[in-house]
């Protein structure tokens, strides 16, 4: 388990993450316009990506590595901390 400023990841055994609590940028990465998620709720992660590895959780971006070594980025970007050129996953 990891938290942001007022969200959190967990990862369970198999490898899946899921996020809840604010998501004001998209830092939970569900996919959803929802501001506030209070149950769990599953990332789509494509087989092709694998497993998740490691996941961190900055105030409102957040990041993971799959198990190909590959980095994604999400949530609030403004000031480059997503690493690329979106500055908003929303």
């Amino acid at each position: 388990m990891r938290c942001g400023a007022d969200y959190t990841f967990v990862k369970d055994k198999n490898g899946k993450l899921y996020a809840f609590g604010d998501n004001n940028y998209g830092q939970l990465g569900i996919n959803q316009d929802t501001l506030k998620v209070l149950t769990p709720t599953k990332l789509f992660i494509s087989a092709s990506q694998g497993k998740v590895v490691d996941f961190s959780c900055g105030e409102e971006h957040s990041a993971y590595v799959d198990s190909h070594g590959k980095v994604y980025t999400w949530g609030y970007g403004n000031d480059g901390q997503l690493g690329h050129s979106v500055k908003e996953s929303l």
